[in-house]
């Protein structure tokens, strides 16, 4: 046991695995704070862009409320004057379906374009958030297999995120 205490080798390869244990741990901290980060930084640009859709969702709903209305007062006045001005509410009634298909397939048209926008502000996004995760793990110091684990682990964290909130819903 005093040959080993004595022993050069072993006070180096000692002192080598002492500090590796701390700055092994010193490094895992700061990736895993990294990587919470950015997938919190994520989160919160999925709900961002959630916002402007349900916002048109619902200005589409209130908009086929007051469609809804329009049709039962014209049912209204169709039944009181159903003799003496059938022809005229008719083509009122026609001429206002018209407009209201209209309408439905023009909000139709404005929530897919606005849905496209904002998934597209999502894709560019990950794709940001993605390119600045490479750029950090090209800049730490890790083994070429530790930094394909690390970027793999990364990835599978924001696909989870993805999955986890259905910006497929609407």
């Amino acid at each position: 046991m005093n040959e080993l205490l004595q022993n050069e080798h072993f006070w180096v390869y000692l002192a080598f695995v002492i500090f590796i244990i701390i700055f092994g741990k010193l490094i895992y901290k700061q990736i895993k704070l990294f990587l919470e980060e950015q997938i919190s930084n994520i989160k919160e640009n999925i709900d961002n862009s959630k916002k402007p859709l349900e916002e048109s969702v619902q200005k589409l709903k209130k908009q086929k409320a007051e469609l809804a209305l329009l049709n039962q007062k014209i049912q209204i006045i169709k039944q009181k004057d159903k003799d003496s001005s059938n022809m005229l509410v008719e083509g009122f009634y026609d001429n206002l379906s018209i407009k209201i298909q209209y309408l439905e397939e023009s909000f139709k048209s404005y929530i897919k374009d606005e849905r496209a926008k904002h998934l597209a502000h999502l894709a560019n996004t990950l794709v940001n958030d993605s390119y600045e995760l490479t750029l950090n793990l090209l800049k730490t110091k890790l083994d070429a297999k530790q930094k394909q684990q690390l970027l793999n682990d990364s990835i599978e964290k924001m696909g989870k995120v993805l999955t986890s909130k259905n910006i497929y819903e609407h």
